[in-house]
């Protein structure tokens, strides 16, 4: 059962890298989890927090149970993108763009006010 080819030809072969081939995934902790929860069940709530908002949330939350806990904005910026997850709030020109595709939308609205589902 032992190749002539050494591990390195067998490798180059298969296309495959040698830090791929030894590479063991870390298993994240169970305080990432609990804080990729919260990020996930704050931002069904408040679809508009953005990394800076969910920051100030996550420290407001955990600072409850454990005093000393804080985190900071690279950190919920690299779980959030991790989850894909990212703030919803409407661009400053939304109510120009709906005025002018859909005109009759518009025709009762509140110049300043923008057209939500609130």
């Amino acid at each position: 059962p032992t190749s002539k080819l050494s591990l390195n030809e067998q490798l180059e072969l298969l296309g495959i890298s040698k830090g791929c081939y030894y590479y063991h995934p870390v298993e994240m902790d169970s305080e990432t989890h609990e804080i990729m929860k919260f990020i996930d069940k704050e931002h069904m709530e408040f679809l508009g927090k953005g990394v800076v908002g969910m920051k100030d949330s996550i420290n407001e939350h955990f600072q409850k149970e454990t005093p000393d806990f804080r985190i900071g904005e690279r950190r919920v910026r690299r779980l959030m993108r991790m989850m894909n997850i990212h703030a919803c709030y409407p661009t400053p020109h939304t109510i120009t763009i709906i005025s002018v595709s859909f005109p009759n939308l518009c025709r009762n609205s509140v110049p300043g006010k923008f057209l939500t589902n609130r």
